[in-house]
């Protein structure tokens, strides 16, 4: 994938910026295999800004739910 410019997001986030707005998108590894770590993912996206989380398990977000943020 990175071969072809795609950024996979293993526990990282990317900024996507159009004039004064920005979006987060956030990506966690695998929660099956504990591979996953929400702290990493999130940990530079600024409190008040607009994240959407990308996750393989839709369990994971009665978890995230109650993350703070």
């Amino acid at each position: 994938m990175h071969d072809r410019g795609i950024q996979l997001l293993r526990n990282k986030t990317i900024a996507i910026e159009h004039g004064k707005s920005r979006i987060w998108i956030a990506g966690i590894d695998d929660a099956l295999v504990s591979a996953a770590d929400l702290d990493q993912a999130l940990r530079d996206i600024p409190a008040p800004e607009t994240t959407v989380l990308l996750a393989h398990e839709p369990d994971v977000a009665d978890y995230v739910a109650r993350f703070p943020g």
